[in-house]
């Protein structure tokens, strides 16, 4: 199984204007710790597209587990690329989703999904010019199918789930824009590229459109020592 990212080497256009809309809206965060007094794990997902039943066909993905040490200094950076794309999805172990197949899309580009000549199993077709305004796949199978969006990693070479669709109908599209306000919660039990399937009962500790901050900002994860409550709070930006 590969989650590589397939381009189609004859649409190069495609590949370039791709290349500058992620590099336009390209962010790096930095999240740093010091002597916590406890382990800390945080999940980092996307607001969910409003497009299906939240937790009924339409999911998120967990896009990062951030751990902090109790004793120490900790940091790590993520970043998100805006370089978008839709994917095959496969759940293994229950709820770690993986990518069969991924191609590139932008705004005003579609890809299709279509099935296999052997019926094995589905793939995507390179993306095409579409209707302006959204990212469109449409099920070109012969059943209801599932589809999962996301954005390749910083190397180019891995796209990383941000939300999958359940039983998308035959001939039905899905039209994605790019999803880019973050939210983070302190929660345990979760994994990279885990599906969320109901809610996640713990407080908003973060939620920002990555759009509206400067390129590269600097966040401190603190406990409060009279609440005992998780603080991620701005340090600096460039």
């Amino acid at each position: 199984m590969s989650d590589n990212v397939s381009t189609d080497s004859n649409d190069s256009a495609s590949q370039i204007f791709g290349a500058a809309t992620a590099s336009g809206n390209f962010r790096a965060l930095n999240f740093i710790s010091s002597d916590l007094g406890k382990d800390i794990d945080l999940l980092l997902m996307f607001v969910p597209p409003k497009i299906g039943t939240l937790y009924k066909d339409v999911f998120p993905v967990c896009w990062r587990i951030l751990s902090f040490d109790a004793t120490g200094l900790a940091a790590v950076t993520v970043n998100y690329t805006a370089d978008s794309g839709f994917l095959v999805p496969q759940v293994e172990a229950g709820s770690l989703v993986a990518a069969s197949n991924a191609q590139r899309c932008n705004i005003g580009q579609e890809c299709i999904l279509m099935t296999s000549e052997d019926g094995t199993g589905n793939y995507l077709s390179p993306a095409k010019d579409g209707d302006g305004g959204a990212m469109q796949c449409r099920n070109d199978t012969q059943r209801p199918a599932s589809l999962g969006f996301g954005y390749i990693n910083k190397a180019g070479n891995k796209i990383e789930p941000i939300v999958m669709w359940e039983d998308i109908a035959k001939g039905s599209t899905i039209a994605a824009q790019l999803y880019s306000t973050l939210r983070i919660y302190a929660v345990t039990g979760y994994k990279d590229t885990g599906l969320i399937r109901k809610e996640i009962k713990s407080p908003i500790l973060f939620e920002k459109n990555l759009i509206s901050l400067a390129s590269f900002t600097e966040w401190m994860v603190s406990i409060d020592e009279g609440t005992g409550e998780v603080k991620i709070e701005k340090l600096l930006s460039h």
